[in-house]
């Protein structure tokens, strides 16, 4: 028996209290999501930063390490196989340093800067910088990309340089093309070193005009108006800042430049027997690129001190260079994993003969690919670098961050191994290695002069300053035919 004031629609008693319940469920979850938030601090972006970047850390040594692995053989031991694994460890890598959702990451941690550490920024912008290389919001040019760049590579160090003989052509290499510009005073023998080091162009220019879009298409979907520009960004600077920089040096050192580069005109003309030229013929220059001029000072033969000496001699003398300021051994995994001198003759491998120096896990496994012979150009790139391996040891410890082991920056890795190149080739260090007889008498004025045309920079900076960074910025920043 229901009673009288209940009585009506079971419905409506039903969607009543069907609301009820509703309605009280609602202020549940609504009570428990306050305490909730009372109960839990949210992550300031100083946490949210150190939480990001604990994590990318050790997921990007792992991809780094593997990529750099595969890149050592390719560059080691040039072939189709070893550039197809390393596109695949490249692709790897780059699909998680320019992944579409960790550059949003960087982006929303960066809009918070202000609350961050120093280091975190720069943690950060060097993370972002990695990812406008290989940005993850266009794949398929950045696969493009990696795929032409490795192409390049290979087709330039394994070229087979020619040269005329006796009607016939004969493979040369590098090394041998740069004695023949260093010592020879026969202008027709130039001329065919010159050609024969400029062979590779029509190889590689197909592949170079591809780059030049790849990398202009990556750099501009990442908000850099060129590829060029995105390089500039790693200085702190933006292009035309350093563009004026490098006319400021190029317009200081000019008055010394024209100097030497008169007399240089006067020298090689009087050794070949022409007549003097306004301008100075690239064959005359002792160097494939022009950038430097050693050997023009004949009073000053340096290659001379290195008769009787070992190719395995100079790397270690210059180690040696280093033990006397206080610095480490080399570990033995650097002896072990470097590839230093000159390809065995006969030897069917390919390899990388440009000079440089390798931080592969950014930790401890540091190695350098050279083709060390002994002369005095080789001495001193050996100083040059080992400036480099030295920085990398110096700054892999716990107090710099992996993603902060490339160096201050690119230049400033370039200018301690320099410093130490041309510390090498001092008159008192030759001395006391061994390499010159502290008795015998070396005009300075000349010695000053072959240094000023081969190891300083009053040679070299008309070159990197002006012809190579006008030319890269046109290249890319004008899109240069």
């Amino acid at each position: 028996m229901v009673p009288a004031q209940a009585t009506g629609n079971a419905l409506d008693d039903h969607q009543q209290l069907r609301g009820c319940q509703l309605n009280t469920l609602r202020r549940i979850i609504l009570a428990s999501l306050l305490l909730a938030g009372f109960g839990c601090t949210q992550q300031t972006p100083t946490e949210k930063a150190v939480e990001f970047l604990r994590e990318y850390e050790g997921k990007y040594q792992q991809l780094f390490y593997e990529s750099s692995k595969a890149a050592w053989v390719a560059n080691t031991d040039i072939s189709d196989e070893h550039d197809s694994l390393s596109v695949v460890a490249e692709a790897a890598f780059s699909n998680f340093a320019g992944s579409k959702n960790l550059i949003g990451k960087v982006r929303a941690l960066l809009a918070d800067s202000a609350a961050l550490t120093p280091i975190q920024v720069s943690q950060l912008h060097k993370i972002f910088l990695f990812a406008a290389h290989r940005p993850g919001t266009i794949p398929l040019v950045v696969d493009s990309l990696i795929k032409e760049g490795t192409k390049q590579t290979s087709l330039l160090y394994s070229f087979d340089y020619r040269i005329p003989d006796h009607g016939d052509l004969r493979s040369i290499s590098t090394n041998e093309i740069d004695d023949i510009l260093v010592k020879s005073a026969d202008p027709a023998e130039r001329l065919a070193a010159w050609i024969a080091s400029k062979e590779v162009g029509p190889t590689l220019r197909p592949g170079l005009a591809n780059l030049q879009r790849l990398r202009n298409r990556v750099a501009r979907e990442m908000g850099f108006s060129s590829y060029f520009d995105l390089e500039v960004a790693d200085y702190g600077m933006t292009s035309p800042e350093l563009m004026a920089f490098m006319d400021d040096l190029v317009r200081e050192l000019r008055p010394l430049y024209q100097e030497l580069h008169t007399y240089a005109r006067y020298e090689l003309a009087k050794r070949y027997k022409q007549p003097v030229p306004d301008e100075l013929p690239a064959h005359w220059l002792p160097n494939r690129w022009g950038q430097n001029w050693p050997g023009i000072v004949q009073a000053i033969d340096l290659d001379d001190l290195f008769k009787g000496k070992s190719k395995e001699w100079v790397v270690h003398e210059a180690e040696s260079f280093y033990l006397s300021l206080g610095f480490p051994k080399l570990a033995q995994n650097f002896w072990d994993r470097s590839d230093l001198y000159p390809v065995e003759p006969g030897s069917l491998r390919k390899k990388n003969n440009h000079a440089s120096a390798w931080h592969l896990d950014l930790a401890n496994d540091y190695r350098s690919l050279m083709s060390v012979v002994p002369d005095a150009d080789w001495f001193a790139t050996s100083h040059h670098e080992l400036g480099h391996i030295y920085y990398f040891i110096e700054y892999s410890n716990p107090d710099v961050p992996l993603v902060l082991r490339e160096g201050a920056n690119r230049s400033y890795h370039e200018g301690i191994g320099d410093l130490m190149s041309i510390a090498s080739m001092q008159r008192k260090y030759l001395e006391h290695v061994g390499l010159l007889d502290n008795t015998r008498k070396v005009d300075q004025v000349q010695w000053l002069l072959n240094d000023a045309l081969s190891r300083s920079s009053v040679v070299f900076i008309p070159f990197a300053a002006g012809t190579m960074s006008h030319f890269e910025h046109d290249l890319y920043e004008n899109d240069l035919p």
